[in-house]
Protein backbone atom coordinates (compact mmCIF):
# COMPACT_ATOMS: atom_id res chain seq x y z
CA UNK A 1 0.00 0.00 0.00
CA UNK A 2 2.54 2.46 0.98
CA UNK A 3 4.17 1.68 -2.20
CA UNK A 4 1.01 2.64 -4.16
CA UNK A 5 0.65 5.80 -2.11
CA UNK A 6 4.60 6.60 -3.28
CA UNK A 7 4.54 5.77 -6.71
CA UNK A 8 0.81 7.58 -7.01
CA UNK A 9 2.64 10.96 -5.96
CA UNK A 10 5.76 10.36 -7.88
CA UNK A 11 3.34 10.38 -10.90
CA UNK A 12 1.30 13.36 -9.65
CA UNK A 13 4.36 15.53 -8.65
CA UNK A 14 5.86 14.64 -12.70
CA UNK A 15 2.84 15.10 -14.30
CA UNK A 16 2.10 17.73 -12.75
CA UNK A 17 6.00 19.43 -12.89
CA UNK A 18 5.39 19.10 -17.09
CA UNK A 19 1.76 20.67 -17.20
CA UNK A 20 3.47 23.75 -16.23
CA UNK A 21 6.11 24.16 -19.07
CA UNK A 22 3.74 25.56 -21.60
CA UNK A 23 0.97 28.05 -21.90
CA UNK A 24 -2.76 27.72 -23.71
CA UNK A 25 -3.37 29.68 -26.74
CA UNK A 26 -6.20 31.50 -24.88
CA UNK A 27 -3.13 32.74 -21.63
CA UNK A 28 -1.59 34.07 -24.58
CA UNK A 29 -1.48 37.95 -25.57
CA UNK A 30 0.70 40.83 -27.31
CA UNK A 31 2.30 40.84 -24.03
CA UNK A 32 4.80 38.46 -22.70
CA UNK A 33 3.99 34.94 -20.35
CA UNK A 34 6.28 33.29 -18.71
CA UNK A 35 5.95 29.70 -20.03
CA UNK A 36 8.78 27.84 -17.96
CA UNK A 37 11.75 29.08 -15.90
CA UNK A 38 14.82 26.34 -15.65
CA UNK A 39 17.96 27.69 -12.95
CA UNK A 40 17.70 31.22 -13.34
CA UNK A 41 16.57 30.72 -17.03
CA UNK A 42 13.14 32.39 -17.86
CA UNK A 43 11.20 31.09 -21.38
CA UNK A 44 8.15 33.54 -22.54
CA UNK A 45 5.87 33.51 -25.07
CA UNK A 46 3.72 35.94 -26.97
CA UNK A 47 1.48 36.35 -29.79
CA UNK A 48 2.26 38.16 -32.43
CA UNK A 49 1.14 39.14 -36.16
CA UNK A 50 3.63 38.96 -39.18
CA UNK A 51 3.16 40.28 -42.38
CA UNK A 52 4.59 36.84 -44.57
CA UNK A 53 3.67 37.89 -47.77
CA UNK A 54 4.90 41.74 -47.17
CA UNK A 55 1.62 43.02 -48.97
CA UNK A 56 -0.56 44.23 -45.84
CA UNK A 57 -2.88 42.02 -46.87
CA UNK A 58 -2.91 39.11 -44.28
CA UNK A 59 -0.57 38.64 -41.78
CA UNK A 60 -0.16 34.60 -40.06
CA UNK A 61 -0.21 34.78 -36.47
CA UNK A 62 2.55 33.34 -34.40
CA UNK A 63 3.58 32.75 -31.02
CA UNK A 64 7.13 33.59 -30.47
CA UNK A 65 9.43 32.78 -27.83
CA UNK A 66 12.21 35.30 -25.43
CA UNK A 67 14.79 33.54 -23.61
CA UNK A 68 16.14 35.57 -20.49
CA UNK A 69 19.26 34.86 -18.91
CA UNK A 70 18.89 36.07 -15.34
CA UNK A 71 22.10 34.63 -13.70
CA UNK A 72 25.31 36.23 -13.02
CA UNK A 73 27.04 33.54 -15.34
CA UNK A 74 27.05 32.99 -18.86
CA UNK A 75 24.70 29.95 -20.41
CA UNK A 76 24.64 27.58 -22.90
CA UNK A 77 21.66 25.49 -23.51
CA UNK A 78 19.49 23.57 -26.03
CA UNK A 79 15.68 23.31 -25.79
CA UNK A 80 12.48 22.73 -27.58
CA UNK A 81 10.11 25.10 -28.47
CA UNK A 82 6.87 22.47 -28.74
CA UNK A 83 3.56 23.79 -30.45
CA UNK A 84 0.49 21.54 -29.22
CA UNK A 85 -2.54 21.21 -32.08
CA UNK A 86 -5.75 19.27 -32.35
CA UNK A 87 -4.08 17.27 -34.63
CA UNK A 88 -0.89 16.58 -32.84
CA UNK A 89 2.61 17.98 -31.57
CA UNK A 90 4.85 19.81 -33.39
CA UNK A 91 8.25 20.09 -32.60
CA UNK A 92 8.03 17.53 -29.61
CA UNK A 93 10.93 15.06 -30.91
CA UNK A 94 13.94 15.52 -29.38
CA UNK A 95 15.85 15.22 -32.90
CA UNK A 96 18.62 17.95 -34.25
CA UNK A 97 15.72 19.39 -36.61
CA UNK A 98 13.77 20.58 -33.40
CA UNK A 99 16.75 21.61 -30.99
CA UNK A 100 17.30 24.97 -30.13
CA UNK A 101 20.52 26.06 -29.11
CA UNK A 102 21.38 29.32 -27.47
CA UNK A 103 24.24 30.91 -25.47
CA UNK A 104 23.35 33.66 -23.42
CA UNK A 105 25.68 36.36 -21.57
CA UNK A 106 24.93 36.81 -17.90
CA UNK A 107 21.62 39.20 -18.01
CA UNK A 108 20.71 38.81 -21.57
CA UNK A 109 18.03 37.87 -23.09
CA UNK A 110 17.17 36.61 -26.62
CA UNK A 111 13.91 37.28 -28.50
CA UNK A 112 12.47 34.97 -31.22
CA UNK A 113 11.00 35.71 -34.13
CA UNK A 114 8.65 33.95 -37.04
CA UNK A 115 11.99 34.50 -39.47
CA UNK A 116 14.33 32.78 -36.64
CA UNK A 117 12.43 29.96 -36.10
CA UNK A 118 12.34 30.41 -32.41
CA UNK A 119 8.20 30.85 -32.84
CA UNK A 120 5.41 28.29 -33.52
CA UNK A 121 2.80 29.15 -35.91
CA UNK A 122 -1.14 30.26 -34.49
CA UNK A 123 -3.35 30.91 -36.76
CA UNK A 124 -2.72 31.39 -40.94
CA UNK A 125 -5.38 32.77 -42.70
CA UNK A 126 -4.88 30.79 -45.96
CA UNK A 127 -5.38 27.44 -44.67
CA UNK A 128 -8.79 27.39 -42.52
CA UNK A 129 -9.35 23.85 -42.50
CA UNK A 130 -5.49 23.19 -40.96
CA UNK A 131 -4.87 21.85 -37.39
CA UNK A 132 -6.02 24.10 -34.30
CA UNK A 133 -3.58 25.79 -32.11
CA UNK A 134 -3.98 24.59 -28.60
CA UNK A 135 -0.88 25.58 -26.55
CA UNK A 136 2.76 26.37 -27.03
CA UNK A 137 5.64 24.81 -24.44
CA UNK A 138 9.42 24.69 -23.40
CA UNK A 139 10.65 21.39 -22.74
CA UNK A 140 14.30 19.41 -22.58
CA UNK A 141 15.97 22.52 -21.44
CA UNK A 142 19.75 21.08 -21.32
CA UNK A 143 22.18 23.21 -19.79
CA UNK A 144 26.20 22.79 -21.85
CA UNK A 145 29.22 23.48 -20.52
Amino acid sequence: MTKQIVLFLFVFIYLGSFAQNRVNKDQLSENWKLINSVEGVNFYAKLEAVDVYKNGSENFTYAVVKVENTTSKEVNLNFLISGFYDGGCLGCSDNVENTKTLTLKANESFVGTAENNFSRLVQNPKLKQSWKFEAIGINNVIFKN
